[in-house]
């Protein structure tokens, strides 16, 4: 065994840093890109992503936007970093930022049904249905009861990505434009592609017109047939359900993903991405009718994770398990969307440690934007650019996963049994607008590996698809790709292919076990079928299965684990994706608790408590003789609470957020004020064209002796506070920010701040946010001509209980900073305290909601809580210490969202704007009060060395 951690110290680790989306989400220049690498660089992140994106005022494609690219490309061949090309604008992928959509025979379609009492010549099909059985019928018949009208429609928004035809106009505007300008900069600095969420027409039900001569090919039948079994339930339509949904996930990914990684492989260059929702059975078919099968032509097979919850469960697990069975090296994870303003850096680490776990060990974050002007503060925060509160210790958080992915991208996962991915069953009884039964379905998969957490059996999942190419039995073990099992464990499934049945016959010739969750399969392909050859149920083998695990872990509460053997070293990895705290066993042999930050190692304990949301890394028969292994600190059971001895000492301004407006067509005649989105939804329906004033109102009642207006640039003519035109400057917060002093211009009671603005849109904008066919794919792409945003006050104040500037000496409040006049407060603040210490080692613990805590003793800094929540502290011992902290926030209470009833589990642009629901000023998501989260530390506690 080798010594991993020292070689840390060392190691090239390029391959392995993150690669974020670069949202290019407003006009650009280079000086600003150039800086931004930079910035990049030194917080330890040596590739990105250049992804154009909503806001974008750079033509998508155009020779401007290719100088861009070379200039980013040229600092990063400078600075020995790389980048990958976002291959679209906005997203899905696949229609060249709208450019095919011009062509009819470019178009997705799809299908849509209706029951006539008469015969309708222009359906696409035409059926009766009796007992279940449809008869497509070409005349009206006098025996119909009712007619089944089957009809064939396109979607304006979107592009049919199964077609071939389509794929190579798609390359050839995208792809060959920056191979003949960029050629010799391929596998070099300029890494490869990233495409996105690919997808059939996946709001209605799916068709392609590619479908119907391949079909007519492989089983002589009109595809028209068998159509209104796509919306009806019957087990006569078992069997067509399941050639067209295997036929259409064949198209997606042959057409799709093969034909893309193809052009990448001849081209020397990385393919990665994602499909479109892999976190569910359920949602897998919105895209391609199954994700797993692409894996196998991506050169990093990617999956996207959205939102604050951890749990990878299916999308990790089954791109970790395929990538593993294929031979893939790098596994990407885009990861962090939606997780909302206040996701904190411990969260951030959960949710890619719950990944990583489970065989993920890249990461593209989401989002490092450009600017924060308009669209960009909505766009499914959190951002990872120097906006971000914590940027000057996000170091430290790309550190950890660097070397974590290096030692997940070097090692092989050791599991015994492997699970058999339920996708066919998926098919069998699947309605597009009555997805219940896939529901069913997914509850069942989770409930089976919730039982596999319980009993600490460490599995894969396998894809019938990759198994029909890869699959065979092996000196008595099931073998899929590279990967070889002991057991097979089948879900709750109801059909299975031919290929698959076959492979658990000969499996259970030869001895193996086949352990059946709940119930027989009764279906091959939709096809009633015998399985009586299986019989051994596992609810009796849970045991069994984890008594031959190559590493028997035990545990009390759910954790995650992994066993990997890499070149020279043996990892194990455990993982507490809850909420509560778990306890968990090693097996014997002589284990090492190692740091990834500090690069140190110490000698394990045989049982570990696991706190919620915290994860340990361990390496087996580590060379302790190399390096030294130190012997942990061990701390007192008992807590002390120091809490109630901190005192506040500075802290930065204070915000608050303007964001209701009124506004005049004529700069005299004002309406009431509405909150300001609703006023753009309103212009934009109405097609407003010309001048608008726009005014924001605040009372101050005693006036502060520092305030600064902050506001984005909007080509507005003029800005006036109290009738007093002021000039706002260039901000440092953001490049399309603008910042003015206005303390000398307040008055006590009302005050008003007005700007004119030459309003104006696009109609292709009111088109894309408000037509029923307008689809994400155009909205994604959409920079808005004129925009009304909030605006914010940054000084010496607090806000009264009626959003009144004020001047107030009260304490703030460590526990509630909000709650101490700071409602909306973005920043630092720092407390002190005066401890005598009893002895000269403890451990520092602090809870509460805060993103990072920096800490100091007798005015030298000893550390952060940022990937942890707690701090090691050297004292002088029977002396008086002073420990300071400072404690930041997120920009969650500046930005919002704020008027949402509830904290949203996702935060998207929906969030903040409501839009699509506002009638007469009212929309049931708004409420008018201001919802905030809480800021501080609720708890410091001490626990001294043993």
């Amino acid at each position: 065994m080798k010594d991993i951690i020292r070689e840390f110290k060392t190691l090239d680790l390029r391959e392995y840093t993150s690669v974020p989306f670069w949202s290019w989400n407003n006009q650009l220049c280079d000086e600003e890109l150039i800086a931004q690498i930079h910035a990049m660089k030194d917080a330890g992140i040596m590739g990105f992503t250049m992804h154009a994106r909503t806001g974008l005022k750079v033509p998508y494609l155009s020779e401007e936007w290719f100088h861009y690219i070379e200039v980013c490309l040229n600092e990063a061949a400078k600075l020995g970093m790389h980048a990958l090309v976002y291959d679209e604008n906005g997203w899905p992928s696949g229609f060249v930022g709208g450019k095919l959509l011009s062509d009819p025979e470019n178009l997705a379609q799809y299908l849509r049904y209706e029951v006539k009492d008469s015969f309708d010549a222009t359906a696409f099909g035409v059926y009766t249905v009796t007992d279940g059985v449809a008869q497509r019928i070409e005349a009206p018949s006098a025996d119909a009861n009712a007619y089944h009208c089957v009809y064939l429609k396109s979607s304006p928004a979107n592009t049919d990505i199964l077609n071939p035809r389509v794929m190579d106009q798609f390359i050839n505007d995208t792809y060959e434009e920056y191979y003949r300008r960029f050629g010799d900069r391929f596998g070099k600095e300029l890494l490869g592609f990233f495409t996105d969420e690919p997808q059939y027409y996946r709001y209605e039900t799916p068709y392609t017109r590619v479908a119907a001569p391949v079909w007519a090919e492989r089983y002589g039948s009109d595809i028209r047939d068998g159509l209104v079994y796509l919306f009806i339930l019957s087990e006569a339509g078992y069997e067509f359900r399941t050639r067209y949904y295997s036929l259409m996930n064949e198209l997606y990914t042959t057409n799709y993903y093969k034909r893309l990684f193809d052009w990448c492989t001849d081209h020397n260059c990385v393919f990665t991405g994602h499909s479109i929702e892999e976190s569910s059975l359920n949602m897998q078919m919105w895209g391609g009718a199954a994700c797993t099968p692409s894996y196998e032509y991506e050169t990093w097979p990617g999956i996207d994770h959205l939102g604050r919850f951890p749990a990878a469960r299916l999308s990790a697990k089954q791109i970790g398990s395929a990538a593993q069975q294929l031979g893939k090296k790098h596994v990407l994870t885009e990861t962090y969307g939606c997780s909302g303003w206040d996701a904190t850096p411990r969260e951030l680490r959960c949710i890619g440690d719950a990944q990583y776990v489970r065989g993920v060990n890249l990461m593209c974050q989401h989002l490092s934007s450009y600017s924060l002007k308009g669209q960009g503060k909505l766009d499914h925060p959190p951002c990872f650019s120097r906006h971000m509160t914590w940027w000057s210790e996000y170091k430290q958080f790309n550190e950890y996963f660097d070397r974590l992915g290096y030692l997940v991208a070097n090692s092989k996962d050791i599991v015994n049994a492997v699970v058999i991915n339920p996708m066919a069953s998926v098919y069998l009884d699947y309605l597009r607008l009555d997805e219940q039964y896939v529901a069913d379905l997914d509850a069942k998969l989770i409930e089976l590996q919730d039982a596999l957490t319980d009993h600490c059996v460490s599995y894969h999942l396998a894809d019938e698809t990759v198994m029909a190419k890869y699959g065979k039995v092996e000196n008595g073990k099931f073998c899929v790709g590279a990967c070889s099992y002991n057991s097979v464990i089948l879900p709750y499934c109801r059909s299975l292919s031919a290929s698959t049945k076959a492979l658990l016959q000969q499996f259970v010739a030869a001895g193996g076990h086949v352990y059946l969750f709940d119930g027989v399969p009764a279906y091959t392909g939709g096809i009633s079928d015998d399985y009586s050859f299986l019989n051994e149920t596992l609810a009796d083998s849970f045991e069994t299965i984890a008594s031959a695990e190559a590493l028997p872990i035990r545990s009390e509460g759910k954790i995650q684990f992994a066993n990997r053997i890499g070149d020279g070293y043996h990892m194990v990895f455990v993982v507490n994706e809850t909420d509560k705290d778990a306890f968990f066993t090693l097996p014997g042999g002589k284990f090492v608790k190692a740091d990834l930050n500090a690069l140190t190692v110490e000698k394990a304990e045989s049982s570990y408590k696991l706190e919620a949301g915290k994860s340990m890394l361990f390496f087996k028969d580590y060379p302790c003789g190399l390096f030294g292994v130190r012997r942990a600190r061990s701390y007192a059971d008992g807590e002390i609470d120091i809490t109630p001895e901190f005192r506040f000492e500075n802290g930065n301004d204070n915000v608050t957020i303007l964001d209701y407006v009124s506004i005049s067509k004529n700069g005299v005649d004002f309406d009431e004020p509405h909150y300001i989105y609703e006023v753009f939804e309103r212009l934009v329906k109405e097609d407003y064209q010309g001048e608008l004033w726009v005014k924001y109102h605040f009372t101050v009642k005693n006036k502060p002796s520092r305030v600064k207006l902050l506001c984005e640039q909007n080509d507005q003519k003029w800005f006036k506070l109290n009738g007093t035109e002021i000039q706002p400057d260039q901000s440092a917060f953001d490049i399309f920010y603008q910042e003015a002093q206005i303390a000398g211009l307040l008055q006590e009671g009302d005050n008003d701040l007005v700007y004119q603005v030459k309003w104006w849109q696009d109609p292709n904008v009111r088109y894309a946010l408000f037509d029923p066919e307008a689809t994400e794919s155009l909205r994604n792409c959409l920079a808005f001509d004129t925009e009304i945003e909030p605006v914010f006050l940054i000084g010496d104040f607090k806000l009264d209980g009626d959003r009144a500037l004020i001047t107030d000496d009260s304490a703030v409040r460590l526990q509630d900073i909000p709650g101490s006049g700071y409602k909306h407060f973005c920043g630092s603040k720092t407390f002190t305290a005066r401890i005598t210490a009893e002895k000269a080692h403890a451990l520092l613990t602090l809870d509460g909601r805060y993103m990072v805590c920096g800490v100091k003793v007798n005015g030298i800094s000893v550390g952060s809580s940022v990937l942890d929540n707690t701090v090691a502290l050297t004292l002088n011992k029977g002396e008086e210490n002073i420990v300071e902290l400072t404690v930041t926030s997120s920009l969650r209470n500046m930005f919002g969202p704020h008027h949402m009833g509830c904290e949203p589990a996702g935060v998207s642009p929906i969030c903040f704007t409501m839009r699509g629901g506002w009638e007469n000023g009212e929309n049931p998501d708004y409420h008018p009060d201001y919802n905030t989260v809480p800021f501080g530390l609720t708890g410091v506690t001490l626990r001294y060395e043993k």
